[in-house]
């Protein structure tokens, strides 16, 4: 592996586990009723190995596999607006939409379109509200509209920590491919319908495969950083986390000073001592939160966070690009440059409002769902997810919503984290492995962060037939696949719901990667269990 690649997970090996224990040949797999927290971490988070979970969440609030048709999804969510991913028709079924054409239309006329078996429309990722003190919601609309359906921290993710949940919708009976690339959270994904065929190539790959972005790190867990990045490894941003030790760190001092004070009144013996100890402490730890909050040592530099970028395409089979966001990420600058005080957050969102005209008026409807995210590899807020002081006025606004015939909006380019090349090109490339796996409806696929993957969309069939010269896997999985859409179909005639035409659907968790092996304290830093803690959702 190339010298900045310290990656230290699990491998592709085609000779099976090795000397780490930790390659694999395949995809291991698992029956989710079956399968604890515990032994999901120990086996497959800790040592970074992909999974493919047979079923899906065992959680009493999960209900949505039961729930889900595409009648009772546009019941829900049918007037909100979101934004959708167009594909040239004149590209051919099978190309990949990570072109960025990205446009908004409400959800009724997306499912219209997939009725009809319309293939050139794709839901992403979505722009994301703000609460009072800047911190980016965990997911926006339509995910808003289904949020008795599912738990928000699943009981199988244990002690990782969401970072955002997301609804994908298309359709695409010979395929469509995301484009190889790779991710910036842990994934879990959930097939509702349809087919998800993944092409796998592990982070020791990095070097090897060109990509758009230039790399500069994988850390141990696989989290890429980027050229103009200074990134930890649980994805924080190097200075946003130096800010919270710092805060901290004064809070502390600041305790001792008392104490120590009081210790004097008593007339303890050190006592004073103790306080000349204290003040020259808090004086210190002063000096380190102000030093953070001007971006100078221990905080990134605004040299740095002026070269972020947008390049988290989005999700299981992400297929977005990026675009340029400025004003949007200048609020996402401002939120992680505090030093997680309220009063300070509350500052930054009010700098962040007084923005909000200018990126609405550069803001068009064609930006992707990755355009706000540009301090994306470095902040709270998911990579290719947008940030709604910049979105808000495109989704939800009152120009006319995007129909099916209109212009296409332009293509962009990829976002860094994409490869330059195909899977099959990919795996002919000198010490390169690949895994291949299928996801079906009713499954589950764990990747960690930094798993390279192009995943290839397909509707369901509802009688497949594997020509006779197949292999007998081909066959058995053809006939997996029937008899999966066979039992949905039934189930939705007994349940007197619409029987879904094909297509496919899924719902993913993105969750900030994990740098420790400890089940119970899977980060080596508080700084996303502080920010989840001030979120209150656990309650």
């Amino acid at each position: 592996m190339a010298a900045w690649n310290r990656y230290a997970g699990a491998c592709v090996s085609e000779s099976g586990p090795g000397s780490s224990g930790r390659d694999v040949a395949t995809v291991p797999q698992a029956e989710g009723s079956s399968l604890t927290a515990q032994a999901f971490f120990k086996d497959f988070v800790a040592p970074r190995k992909p999974l493919l979970v047979r079923g899906h969440l065992s959680d009493e609030a999960w209900t949505l596999s039961a729930r889900w048709s595409l009648a009772w999804f546009e019941a829900r969510a049918g007037p909100e607006r979101v934004k959708v991913e167009v594909r040239d028709p004149e590209a051919g079924s099978g190309r990949s939409f990570g072109q960025g054409r990205e446009v908004e239309m409400p959800v009724a006329a997306l499912c219209k379109h997939v009725r009809e078996g319309g293939e050139a429309l794709y839901m992403t990722t979505q722009d994301l509200t703000h609460d009072a003190d800047g911190r980016p919601a965990l997911f926006g609309t339509p995910v808003t509209c289904l949020s008795d359906c599912f738990p928000v921290r699943p009981r199988l993710a244990g002690n990782l920590i969401p970072a955002n949940l997301n609804i994908w919708l298309g359709r695409s009976a010979a395929g469509s491919s995301s484009g190889l690339h790779h991710d910036f959270h842990d994934n879990l994904y959930l097939l509702l319908r349809g087919r998800k065929r993944f092409r796998l190539f592990a982070p020791s790959d990095a070097g090897r495969l060109p990509m758009v972005g230039t790399i500069t790190a994988v850390h141990p867990n696989g989290r890429f950083q980027y050229e103009g990045e200074t990134v930890n490894a649980d994805g924080s941003d190097a200075g946003a986390s130096a800010a919270q030790a710092a805060a901290d760190a004064q809070a502390a001092a600041s305790r001792e000073l008392e104490e120590a004070e009081a210790a004097v009144e008593r007339g303890e013996p050190g006592a004073g001592a103790r306080l000349e100890r204290a003040e020259a402490a808090l004086d210190a730890a002063m000096e380190a939160v102000l030093d953070a909050e001007a971006g100078g040592e221990g905080a990134a530099s605004d040299e740095d966070e002026d070269e972020d970028e947008d390049g988290f395409p989005a999700g299981g089979d992400e297929e977005d690009d990026e675009a340029e966001d400025m004003d949007a990420a200048e609020m996402e600058r401002l939120w992680k440059k505090t030093a997680r005080s309220a009063e300070a957050r509350k500052a930054a969102a009010a700098a962040a409002a007084a923005a909000a005209p200018a990126a609405s008026s550069s803001s068009s409807s064609s930006s992707p769902p990755a355009a706000a995210a540009a301090a994306a590899s470095s902040s709270p807020l998911p990579e290719g997810v947008s940030s709604s002081s910049a979105g808000a006025a495109a989704v939800g606004s009152a120009r006319p919503a995007w129909r099916v015939g209109d212009a296409l909006p332009p293509a962009k380019d990829p976002p860094k984290n994409f490869c330059t090349v195909t899977s099959d090109q990919a795996r002919a490339i000198p010490g390169t492995s690949m895994l291949e796996v299928e996801v079906h409806a009713g499954d589950m696929l764990y990747l960690p962060a930094g798993w390279y993957h192009e995943v290839v969309s397909l509707d369901a069939v509802q009688s497949p037939e594997a020509p006779a010269s197949a292999s007998a896997e081909a066959k058995a999985a053809a006939a997996m696949s029937g008899a999966a859409t066979r039992a949905q179909l039934a189930a939705a005639a007994a349940e007197g719901k619409e029987a879904d035409l094909p297509y496919h659907c899924a719902m993913n968790y993105w969750f900030h990667p994990p740098d420790a092996d400890e089940f119970e304290a899977p980060y080596t830093s508080g700084f996303w269990a502080r920010d989840w803690e001030e979120r209150d959702l656990d309650a």
